[in-house]
């Protein structure tokens, strides 16, 4: 089982650098992943087996910004596909409208 509860015989290792508050919201969601979350230098890492990477994309919806994915490159792949499936609709652009004709003034009769 996965550090976001997923159960699989596969599964993939995956390596990604987290700001601060990525790794303390990690924690505090899911206490099971502070064994995986570890401070290099001055930067944070996650290194974990995920057996599904959908949880891990579930995360990462909220957060984008504060995590990148170093790898696996599928991993990758499959957050863009994610994003597109479940989020695309926001990102879709309206086809431009055709700007309304100005409308012709009537003609003034002449003063009598």
């Amino acid at each position: 089982m996965d550090i976001f509860g997923h159960i699989s015989h596969n599964s993939a290792e995956i390596r990604a650098r987290l700001t601060l508050k990525a790794a303390n919201y990690l924690k505090e969601l899911l206490p099971t992943s502070a064994e995986d979350v570890k401070r290099e230098g001055k930067q944070w890492y996650l290194q974990t087996s995920l057996c599904d990477f959908e949880g891990f994309c579930v995360f990462l919806a909220g957060i984008l910004d504060q995590v990148e994915i170093l790898y696996p490159d599928k991993l990758k792949d499959y957050l863009q596909k994610f994003i597109q499936t479940h989020y695309g609709k926001y990102f879709q652009t309206q086809p431009a409208q055709p700007e309304p004709k100005p409308r012709k003034k009537p003609a003034r009769k002449p003063a009598q």
